[in-house]
């Protein structure tokens, strides 16, 4: 079956963390806002991680797809990749995107702190600028369902704004406040990721100097 064939969306899941259902408008913006600076950063932050080919990867709250599609790239199509996002429109897109470019990735409308798929599923779990939608309480429901599906010694890798900061301001102001609240600091996330059962959880500042990759290996 093509995984990026057309059909029906299943309705959103619940879930306490940012949706974004204006996905077309999203895209827009971010690519006008930031442009291929987005894309430095996940380039990075793959570098970063040092993804190997033939692991089994899940991005989560990929919204258009486009660290999937990165990911993709940087193990040379040798790896399994998932994208799941609470937001059917923003799975549309990603799957519209997809098909252009003859991907493999496959996504499907899924929220991260309830997840279908069976314990230790995959080797590496990646994410660009999800965690700041995620509210304290959600992070931690996150974080041990993410722990869940990933192998023991698996990877956690995020890309996210490392505090609230002008790069914070500018996404909040441009898209009229809907995009969520100014981030707390990734040091926080970073300590929840550890309570959630990952080992040497580090925070790495991004080139950029307003983001960072925060880091963790599943006990």
């Amino acid at each position: 079956m093509n995984p990026h064939s057309e059909h029906q969306h299943p309705q959103t899941p619940e879930t306490k963390g940012k949706v974004i259902r204006w996905a077309g408008i999203y895209e827009l913006l971010v690519n006008r806002m930031f442009g291929r600076r987005s894309h430095q950063m996940r380039a990075g932050a793959l570098q970063h991680a040092g993804l190997k080919p033939g692991s089994r990867i899940l991005d989560f709250g990929c919204g258009a797809g486009d660290l999937a599609f990165e990911a993709e790239e940087f193990t040379k199509g040798e790896s399994a990749i998932v994208g799941i996002d609470p937001s059917p429109e923003m799975i549309k897109v990603a799957r519209q995107k997809g098909a252009k470019k003859n991907s493999k990735v496959t996504f499907q409308v899924e929220a991260v702190e309830k997840m279908s798929f069976p314990d230790a599923s995959f080797d590496v779990v990646t994410s660009s600028f999800v965690l700041h939608h995620l509210p304290a309480e959600l992070q931690k429901k996150a974080f041990k369902e993410l722990r869940r599906v990933l192998k023991s010694g698996g990877l956690f890798f995020a890309i996210d704004i490392k505090h609230s900061s002008s790069f914070a301001s500018r996404i909040h102001e441009h898209l009229g406040g809907r995009h969520g609240s100014p981030v707390e600091d990734l040091r926080q996330a970073a300590a929840r990721l550890a309570e959630a059962g990952f080992r040497h959880v580090e925070v790495v500042e991004a080139p950029s100097g307003d983001a960072g990759f925060l880091r963790g290996i599943a006990a």
